[in-house]
């Protein structure tokens, strides 16, 4: 629309509809709206087979050439570059950062593009991991799942936090050929109910479910990265379904 959004009558006619105009990229269709200027409200709507519609403004982030941090919340240090946002390797170092986002969501397909570089020696090992599911308003009292990429175990992780404290339920190896060689990555995720399948480059690297008492059920998207791992994120896609 061009006219500003009467969003008291917007919730009578689509139910379970959130406020606001949420951050991102969007696509301007023809005959319409211009720009975002004087909107109220922006909003997609999927429809599945049956013709049933769910109503969420999903996320589509690009990173390059950012002047502020794009989290909610985050720890450690995030460095600005014209490609994107990348931790600031070290010792010990862990940045953290949790992307603005619903924390009502449930089920949403996630997708990651970054570059990593490969270590160049023992002590440059550690890891890098996109959060879902998290809630919580600081990071000692997140509680997220992780999918990592960890440097030192060679292997891509299903993970559960609670703060800073985490428990692996489910893990696979990284082929060594990945872990030593530069390159760009595309992480997908596939969030639905408690069943959840994972994507490297196009290729299912780990399939895991959690019915456990401590499950999560909703929460944004965040990411992280630990040690002395070089990697640049470059965009983040949230489809909620």
């Amino acid at each position: 629309t061009n006219k500003e959004v009467d969003t008291s009558t917007l919730y009578t006619l689509l139910t379970n509809t959130g406020t606001g105009f949420p951050a991102g990229e969007y696509e301007f269709l023809s005959g319409g709206a211009a720009n975002s200027e004087n909107s109220k409200a922006y909003y997609h709507v999927y429809l599945d087979g049956s013709g049933s519609q769910t109503v969420s403004s999903g996320l589509n982030l690009s990173f390059a050439n950012l002047n502020q941090t794009p989290f909610v919340h985050s720890t450690g240090t995030w460095n600005f570059g014209t490609s994107g946002i990348m931790n600031n390797p070290g010792n010990n170092n862990q940045s953290r950062g949790i992307l603005d986002g619903d924390e009502n969501w449930k089920n949403y397909d996630i997708t990651v593009s970054l570059y990593y570089t490969a270590p160049t020696s023992e002590k440059l090992k550690g890891g890098y991991a996109v959060f879902f599911r998290a809630t919580g308003d600081s990071h000692s009292n997140l509680s997220a799942y992780a999918f990592k990429f960890d440097v030192v175990k060679e292997n891509f992780a299903f993970s559960r936090f609670s703060g800073y404290s985490e428990e692996v339920i489910a893990s696979s190896e990284i082929p060594s050929n990945i872990i030593e060689s530069d390159g760009e990555h595309t992480i997908v995720i596939a969030a639905r109910g408690q069943n959840f399948t994972f994507y490297f480059n196009g290729n299912e690297v780990l399939k895991a479910n959690d019915s456990s008492k401590s499950k999560l059920t909703n929460g944004r998207v965040g990411l992280r990265a630990w040690h002395n791992t070089s990697v640049i994120f470059k965009n983040v896609t949230v489809k909620p379904l």
